[in-house]
């Protein structure tokens, strides 16, 4: 039997974190090990002990780095976990940045405990998506790639029914659902989504946005980096101001500084604020310069060096040739080809810029900051990226108390900012200044930037099927990782298409919200309370077996010492 709890976030968005358990050869792992943000009783949970046996649990399976889904994995450790995280490349290089970074700042875990951590890179050497990793007898995974962010995958685990038969069954754990399509990757980086398998039998989804349809607007690309582009012209070129973007040091630094290249490069000499730049102009060194070129400034230390690994694993490639992560559609925009657009943070890296007829983005190494009195010697920069991206912590801090009370300068928000962080602060008190205020402008962009699935997304990622539709098999869905509107909307949502049996959809069994408690995979219930009692005896008895076990061979030792 394959049975399930999902002990983090199904009463809420953070924590990811679910719990199987493989009765036939007794192998317990976990679908993420995340952290509890948020609220003081959000982060209160993360001091509380773990529902299971960290000692008995032999793998955990990694979706991505965001510190909700892998910020235990080191309190893990400090639990006496050994076994090894799966996961690729890219998220397990990030996961170890965000997580020391984490420690540094916490008192949760040590920097020590993050260096316990033992990785097995599923990507490693020739590499196709879909590969089959053995966990156990009859108990298997294969990851999936999900466009959320770099590295970020969605999970599947299939197992033998029992040992006599072939059958086999399969769960799916959707990790963070990207916001890209086949037909439309809007956002910079990413390609679109890989679906759940057809014949998959459960499905275990997310429902960050599972209440919302999300205006077209923040679906269009150039509409997007235009949005952008003249925010920039009409506070740096007009009004002789700066543009603040506070921004998360993963991923969405990254995007950003996509989106500004492609302003720099490709949308500003063909929009209306082209003038501005002046004209081209030969230097002595034969190269060409605008008059007036767009200067970039990004300080976010964890930000450069999660940019290190985006050089490295961006331009990653599968066995086929084909990219592993990034879609073609950011070359279009570059107006250059896919190779150059590959290794344009690998460029940043090394050079510590991305330089272009005048134009530059420039990134402070941690090194070269500590050298850089800001933000006073940064005001050369029209534009400047700084983390974090709740202006709570990090070099952006500084630079709000430093423009926010000039009425030339405007603060860009481009991410989910949570009740009482000050970038929450910033936009409430800007709608209460309106217009006219004496204070930098503040613009939330974050529509345009969100990074999870909106509804009409949600739903196609269940039911899409496309050509495989005869190939699939009815599926249980599981919804957790959201608040209880969005959760309850998306199944209200799911059902409702669900009866329309539309043409090339998947046919769902059953939708229920995911719950605390044991599920039967095989039998395909919940295992009664009194059952589930005798398995957490079985379970302390295990591990006071193990501890036993321990004590033997320490005496034993200490009998061979003394001889």
């Amino acid at each position: 039997m394959l049975k399930v709890k999902f002990v983090g976030a199904s009463e809420g968005i953070t924590g990811s974190c679910s719990w199987l358990w493989h009765t036939e050869t007794n192998t317990q792992f976990l679908v993420d090990c995340g952290m509890h943000q948020g609220t003081h009783e959000e982060e209160w949970k993360n001091y509380q002990p773990f529902e299971f046996d960290p000692k008995q649990i032999q793998y955990v399976l990694l979706t991505h780095a965001h510190i909700d889904h892998c910020g235990l994995l080191p309190k893990l450790i400090k639990g006496g976990f050994k076994g090894w995280v799966y996961c690729t490349q890219a998220t397990k290089e990030i996961a170890e940045l965000m997580l020391m970074d984490a420690a540094k700042i916490g008192d949760l875990f040590q920097e020590t405990d993050v260096r316990l951590i033992k990785w097995h890179v599923i990507d490693a050497g020739d590499f196709s998506w879909n590969k089959t990793l053995r966990l156990a007898d009859g108990l298997s995974t294969t990851f999936k790639r999900s466009s959320h962010v770099l590295g970020a995958c969605g999970i599947s685990v299939t197992w033998s029914v029992n040992e006599d038969s072939k059958e086999l069954k399969s769960i799916y754990f959707s990790g963070d659902i990207g916001c890209q399509l086949d037909d439309n990757a809007y956002l910079p980086l990413m390609k679109s989504d890989h679906q759940p398998y057809p014949k998959t039998n459960y499905i275990v989804m997310e429902s960050t946005y599972g209440a919302v349809e999300r205006d077209p607007g923040f679906k269009d690309a150039n509409n997007r980096i235009d949005v952008l582009g003249k925010i920039i012209c009409e506070a740096a070129y007009q009004k002789g101001g700066t543009v603040l973007i506070p921004a998360f040091s993963f991923h969405r630094t990254q995007e950003i500084i996509m989106d500004l290249l492609c302003w720099q490069w490709s949308r500003w000499p063909k929009s209306e604020y082209a003038g501005l730049m002046g004209g081209d102009k030969l230097k002595e060194d034969g190269t060409e310069s605008y008059e007036k070129p767009l200067r970039i400034l990004c300080d976010s230390p964890l930000g450069h060096r999660i940019n290190e690994v985006y050089a490295s694993q961006i331009s990653k490639r599968l066995s086929n040739g084909k990219y592993q992560y990034l879609n073609k559609e950011l070359a279009g925009r570059l107006s250059c080809s896919e190779g150059e657009s590959s290794k344009l943070f690998s460029e940043l890296v090394n050079t510590g810029c991305i330089y272009r007829k005048g134009h530059l983005i420039r990134c402070l190494t941690p090194e070269n900051r500590k050298k850089t009195r800001y933000p006073e010697s940064n005001s050369k920069y029209s534009v400047i990226i700084a983390s974090s991206g709740m202006c709570d912590n990090g070099p952006v801090v500084e630079y709000i108390k430093k423009m926010r009370r000039d009425p030339k300068n405007t603060i860009v928000l481009t991410g989910y900012q949570s009740s009482g962080s000050l970038g929450r602060q910033l936009l409430e008190q800007s709608e209460l200044e309106g217009v006219g205020s004496k204070q930098a402008q503040v613009i939330n962009m974050s529509g345009y930037y969100s990074g999870h699935a909106d509804q009409a997304k949600l739903l196609d990622y269940v039911f899409s099927l496309g050509s495989y539709s005869q190939e699939s098999k009815p599926a249980h869905i599981f919804i957790n990782h959201g608040i209880d509107d969005t959760k309850n909307a998306l199944k209200l949502a799911i059902q409702e298409r669900s009866g329309q049996k539309l043409h090339g959809d998947r046919e769902v069994k059953s939708v229920e919200i995911a719950k605390k408690e044991w599920f039967d995979l095989n039998a395909g219930a919940y295992i009664d309370s009194q059952n589930e009692h005798s398995d957490q005896l079985m379970g302390r008895l295990a591990s006071i077996e193990d501890k036993l076990s321990r004590l033997t061979d320490e005496i034993s030792g200490l009998k061979l010492a003394r001889y």
